[in-house]
């Protein structure tokens, strides 16, 4: 099998590889698939082939690179997205995210402080607020930024626990102002007397989940930096998230721009569907962000066989799962043409991995089929929409 198509085996089936240290490759399968053995095996007999390809791909375009130090900087499109909600609703904290553990143990909290504090000086999207420039939002970095950092002992409660939970859900639902900032706020709890509760909660604006994976490895990493003065230290940041923001902005400009537009607007084109589904209920004359979260778990049998119809098409399980959910949504509307979302890491650069900020992005996936399809024949819609969008991401 040539790169080429090993590369495009990758994308049908989303499973994301990235160059590590510009040594060795980082490979994440799509979240719920097991791990596949023979794709495995494929990537270890073509490591090296994989890691000159991404070498090309990463640095023959231009590079991020550090931008001009300005009094502030243009924001991404994700960013203006979540700027534009809370311009609407400036109470709202639904785009507050929760980072919440239970500490058992000793913890040092004037070195726990300390870890924080250089954890901000670390990564500037910590330190960055959000004004408004002639009615457009831009991203102003603070130079520095006291932390806040609230420790409460709670052991003289009736039952500190609880009191902790409850104290947890009021300092969630603050919400943050982006003008002003800062944009993130941390809360220790003492429950006992080796027993914790800690919150650091965080704004969608300036983080996503793969954020916070780095934020508490980096926070551990300079913690354990303040008990041992032989932890060594974090590798230096190269770039920061204005200067993705910057470089952004400069290739979503001219051709490249045109490239995207008209696919969007090809794939967009005519009247845009609303997926009609029977509801128990009335929809709310007002939002309220009251969701929640149902798994389950598929029979072993049946997976397996949806994850060889899959692999006969050339597709992943994931698009398997997409397209046996569209053909559930016809049942139930009749309608054959139809637009799910779907989230992407959208960290596509080396640059990127090690960046608290908000990179994830939601792609639009239309998918149009006769009444009569197969669902071979969806799958295959289905694929290709999913290639398309993550190829045109913007």
């Amino acid at each position: 099998m040539s790169i080429t198509e090993i590369i495009d085996t990758l994308v049908e089936r989303r499973i994301q590889v990235s160059l590590k240290d510009d040594q060795d490759l980082r490979v994440a399968f799509p979240q719920g698939e097991a791990v596949d053995p023979e794709m495995v095996q494929l990537l270890k007999a073509n490591k090296q082939e994989l890691i000159n390809y991404l070498k090309q791909v990463a640095y023959g375009q231009q590079g991020i690179t550090p931008a001009p130090e300005q009094e502030h900087y243009p924001v991404s499109n994700a960013q203006k997205r979540l700027w534009v909600l809370q311009q609407l609703e400036p109470s709202l904290a639904a785009y507050n995210i929760p980072v919440v553990r239970r500490f058992v143990g000793a913890v040092d909290t004037a070195a726990l402080k300390a870890a924080y504090e250089k954890l901000v000086a670390r990564h500037e999207s910590l330190r960055t607020r959000f004004v408004a420039v002639d009615g457009e939002p831009r991203q102003a970095v603070q130079a520095n930024l006291p932390v806040q950092f609230e420790v409460v002992d709670l052991q003289g409660e009736a039952n500190p626990q609880v009191a902790a939970n409850q104290a947890v859900e009021v300092s969630f639902h603050q919400p943050f102002n982006l003008e002003q900032g800062p944009l993130h706020r941390m809360s220790l709890w003492q429950t006992g007397a080796q027993e914790y509760t800690f919150l650091l909660t965080i704004h969608h604006i300036i983080a996503d989940g793969w954020s916070i994976e780095t934020l508490n490895h980096d926070l551990m990493h300079l913690y354990r930096q303040q008990l041992d003065a032989n932890t060594p230290e974090l590798a230096p940041m190269a770039v920061q998230y204005k200067d993705y923001a910057v470089w952004l902005e400069q290739e979503l400009s001219g051709e490249s721009l045109g490239r995207h537009k008209a696919y969007w607007l090809e794939h967009m084109a005519g009247e845009i569907p609303v997926l009609n589904l029977p509801l128990d209920r009335p929809r709310p004359a007002r939002q309220t962000f009251t969701g929640a979260r149902i798994k389950h778990t598929l029979a072993p049998e049946l997976k397996q066989q949806l994850a060889a119809v899959a692999k006969a098409e050339g597709a992943s399980v994931f698009m398997g799962l997409m397209a046996a959910l569209k053909a559930l949504f016809f049942r139930y509307t009749g309608q054959t043409d139809m637009i799910l979302g779907t989230p992407t890491a959208g960290r596509n650069r080396p640059e990127l991995e090690d960046q608290i900020g908000f990179f994830i992005n939601t792609l639009a996936l239309r998918t149009q089929f006769e009444s009569n399809a197969g669902l071979r024949q969806l799958l295959q819609g289905v694929k290709s929409a999913l290639v398309g969008a993550q190829d045109h991401q913007i």
